[in-house]
């Protein structure tokens, strides 16, 4: 993504609780500890294209993915904590 790209998220149906959590990702295909209140370790790195993390908590493990389609128009963003998945699609406004 380009400095300064906006992108809008289209929101799904039924309830929505938000939750802001920030963490510094390290590319580099390892674990690193992560501050603040939930602890945990966090790997980040690039499969074929696509940019996943994997965090480890005491409340399990949580992966996430980044996928930015051809053209950088629209970026996917996948979620899976145990059985449960979200996905988010993020279009440029």
């Amino acid at each position: 993504m380009s400095a300064g790209a906006a992108f809008g998220a289209e929101r799904p149906a039924g309830p929505i609780s938000e939750l802001t959590q920030d963490s510094e990702w390290k590319i580099d295909d390892r674990y690193h500890p992560i501050n603040g209140s939930g602890g945990g370790e966090l790997l980040a790195k690039w499969e074929n294209g696509v940019l996943v993390g994997k965090r480890q908590s005491k409340n399990g493990v949580e992966e996430i993915s980044f996928r930015l389609a051809p053209g950088g128009e629209m970026l996917t963003e996948s979620i899976e904590t145990g059985a449960n998945v979200i996905t988010l699609i993020w279009r440029r406004q």
